[in-house]
């Protein structure tokens, strides 16, 4: 198969979450329902790994107080 590059321009950007670890009280929904088992609790707070986030967004959804937003 060949494989063609892709302009960047036409790929859209991957909208990641970024956890507000002021507001978060470490109930745990986000790493519950990340389906890649990639958000983790830490010493200064909720952690994700970024290099295997698919950008689904079900931990913004899932997060009832808020502490899960898109990454500015």
């Amino acid at each position: 198969p060949w494989l063609w590059p892709v302009r960047r321009e036409l790929v859209p950007p991957i909208r990641l979450p970024a956890p507000n670890n002021e507001i978060c009280n470490q109930c745990g929904l986000c790493i519950d329902y990340c389906p890649e088992g990639i958000i983790f609790k830490a010493e200064k707070g909720v952690v994700i790994d970024y290099i295997y986030c698919k950008g689904c967004l079900i931990c913004v959804n899932e997060c009832k107080r808020g502490a899960m937003k898109l990454k500015q």
